[in-house]
């Protein structure tokens, strides 16, 4: 029952992340998309493993005012809340809930931020190698965990543009 639970997550989580990163065909590309699109400072998403759902909503509150807030969706023992980029449609971030704890994260960033993000991630984690069985089918290209190993990130090419960050408490 808990793999049923688990694999129902991760479809609902992976429904909502395309449609962030979905293009509507009056998207138009900028001229200058790099310069757009780069960031001074990244705002890790709130990733306390086991955290609730009201700690995840509090800390966007307060710290991520990049976002908004977009769905809230509620199924038995899973839960999942989606906030969407003010500046643009097709970017966000995903929290999975299991009865009623953080599980998973997932965020999609510009591939202008990725330096950024991997710098960040690297003066917070410990960066592990990545195997080939990290990929899912998708490029991984930073692998990080906790000092607690009990929570792995994986940071994957989505496309030239767009890359995505994901937290698993393991």
């Amino acid at each position: 029952m808990k793999k049923l639970h688990l694999l129902s997550l991760f479809f609902l989580l992976a429904a909502v992340s395309v449609a962030f990163t979905s293009c509507d065909s009056n998207d138009e590309p900028s001229m200058n998309e790099d310069t757009d699109h780069r960031l001074t400072e990244w705002v890790e998403p709130y990733a306390v493993m086991k955290g609730s759902p009201d700690d995840a909503r509090s800390y966007m509150a307060a710290n991520q005012p990049r976002y908004v807030f977009a769905s809230d969706e509620d199924k038995s023992s899973t839960t999942a809340i989606a906030y969407k980029a003010k500046d643009n449609h097709s970017m966000g971030i995903v929290y999975g809930f299991m009865n009623g704890g953080l599980y998973t994260v997932i965020s999609s960033e510009f591939t202008v931020n990725l330096d950024l993000v991997v710098n960040c991630l690297q003066k917070k984690y410990i960066q592990i190698e990545v195997l080939p069985e990290d990929s899912y089918g998708l490029k991984c290209l930073y692998k990080f965990t906790n000092e607690q190993k009990n929570m792995e990130i994986k940071l994957y090419e989505n496309s030239k543009e767009v890359f995505s960050l994901s937290y698993t408490r393991k």
